[in-house]
């Protein structure tokens, strides 16, 4: 008796969809960890681009040059750059953000030389919290249009990565 070999191809539809279907939840996965992964990151350089406001104000502020605080606050600013390009938020022309920042803290008024105490009202201090808020700004403005893409965008993402 000759056995009769038959191929189901529905067998193959049922595996092509179970795998198709796993590889966009992966995806859709990994997207959503990412997601959270950068606001997390995002939300602590915010919360320190505040504490470094704070600190910035209050040096300018004071009545004496404090040697210690503007050493932590030129740290900091110089750590703003390498933080904020992990996340990959801002362009390279953008980061001129950052250079503003750092124009706006520690250009005048760092120098144990130069240094006046100013009003906490002075359009100096108000400098200091406009280029620290445009930063943010954009900051957030770039996460918002990189991770709340449209549907289409997500598409188009998740066939460049298969």
């Amino acid at each position: 008796m000759q056995e009769a070999s038959t191929y189901d191809w529905t067998d193959s539809v049922t595996w092509l969809l179970v795998v198709a279907g796993w590889a966009i939840l992966n995806f859709q996965h990994r997207s959503i960890e990412t997601r959270k992964e950068r606001r997390e990151a995002l939300d602590q350089i915010v919360s320190d681009l505040r504490s470094l406001e704070e600190r910035a104000i209050a040096f300018h502020t004071a009545e004496t040059y404090d040697h210690h605080l503007i050493r932590g606050i030129r740290r900091d600013v110089d750590r703003i750059w390498p933080r904020v390009s992990l996340l990959r938020l801002l362009e390279s022309k953008e980061a001129v953000l950052i250079t503003d920042i750092r124009r706006a803290i520690t250009l005048s008024n760092a120098d144990p030389t130069d240094f006046v105490q100013r009003d906490p009202g002075d359009q100096f201090v108000d400098a200091i919290s406009d280029s620290l808020d445009t930063l943010i700004s954009e900051l957030d403005a770039n996460y918002v249009s990189k991770y709340h893409a449209d549907i289409k965008s997500n598409l188009k993402r998740f066939f460049r990565c298969v």
